[in-house]
């Protein structure tokens, strides 16, 4: 008998550090759009931790022909780019692990569809039961809106089943925490992580730590 149902994975910052890529096009395209930035690699990332649209009206002061500007091209540094991000620690074990235990595994992501198979092909993982985006299965709003985990639940039948939600940032806790599915942080090392939700470094402490047999975890009340 496993010890979850299921769990629903966020994509960028979670189960690929996707992160360096996404900074390296955007500070490309701050440059190719004549912006000069003063902020740091690290910087950027606490701003992206939190949202896209938030880094962007950060670095451009809400200047919004600068910031069409921007969009513009780091929508087509994006569309040219073909890097492959690290996959996080120990996804390869937990994917075999949910095999073994019959854990069902899900993607939500705001991140685009064709990217996040492209990836997972690229390491050979195709256990996922279904990836839900704002993008498919006819348009959803982004999180921290709870729309794309509503939608999920209800098709797979899983509200009478014990769940996890993993993800990075606040934007992931919201929607999980909205439809009462008990949280957990990945690697989450900024001044957002609410210290009453549980932080883990990567997919060998969620075999280890989380999914170790001796915890049970129950929907939230």
């Amino acid at each position: 008998m496993s010890i979850v149902d299921f769990v629903i994975h966020d994509f960028d910052g979670t189960l690929f550090d996707t992160y360096p890529i996404i900074i390296n096009i955007l500070m490309n395209a701050l440059e190719k759009s004549g912006v000069q930035t003063k902020y740091s690699y690290d910087y950027i990332l606490r701003l992206m931790k939190i949202n896209y649209k938030h880094t962007l009206n950060t670095i451009t002061g809400d200047n919004l022909d600068i910031l069409e500007k921007v969009k513009k091209n780091n929508l087509e540094l994006k569309r040219k780019d073909k890097s492959i991000p690290d996959i996080t620690d120990g996804l390869v074990e937990y994917m075999d692990f949910s095999k073994e235990n019959n854990i069902r595994n899900f993607i939500i992501s705001n991140n685009r569809q064709c990217k996040i198979v492209e990836i997972l092909e690229y390491y050979n993982i195709d256990n996922f039961d279904d990836i839900v985006t704002p993008f498919n299965y006819g348009g959803f709003k982004k999180k921290p809106s709870a729309e794309m985990f509503k939608y999920l639940i209800d098709k797979h039948n899983l509200r009478s089943k014990k769940g996890l939600s993993v993800g990075d940032r606040m934007l992931d806790l919201k929607p999980s925490r909205n439809c009462r599915i008990p949280f957990i942080f990945m690697g989450c090392k900024n001044n957002e992580k609410e210290n009453d939700v549980p932080n883990i470094e990567d997919y060998n402490d969620f075999i280890n730590i989380v999914l170790s047999p001796r915890r049970v975890m129950q929907r939230e009340d």
